[in-house]
């Protein structure tokens, strides 16, 4: 089995690094792990330091929408992630001044996020 270093094989290192962004990327899509998604983006960047904006525009140019479209991945899932603690938080305050009984319970699913 042949090696594929960075400084023997720029373009096929490269490549290689892309095209397991995109794999990365793409078990994000079936499982969520944010994991999976900063991976993604350390492969896409490692491609991006040989796919350069001045030796090669329009290959920099995909890695970079795939890099983009992985941090607005990010970006959704804290939003989604900000959104249900928020409103949790006000369905919270409903549970503790109307229904005092089922405090307990919505205070485990509180636990549970943060």
């Amino acid at each position: 089995m042949k090696v594929i270093t960075k400084e023997d094989y720029p373009m096929y290192y490269a490549q290689i690094q892309y095209e397991l962004g995109n794999v990365y990327s793409a078990m994000y899509d079936i499982k969520a792990e944010k994991e999976y998604i900063k991976k993604a983006i350390e492969l896409y960047d490692k491609a991006l330091e040989v796919f350069t904006k001045e030796e090669y525009p329009p290959t920099h140019e995909a890695v970079m929408e795939e890099r983009v479209a992985a941090e607005k991945k990010i970006a959704k899932s804290q939003l989604i992630y900000v959104f249900a603690v928020t409103k949790q938080q006000k369905s919270v305050t409903l549970w503790t001044t109307d229904y005092p009984e089922f405090w307990g319970r919505r205070r485990n699913v509180i636990d549970f996020l943060y």
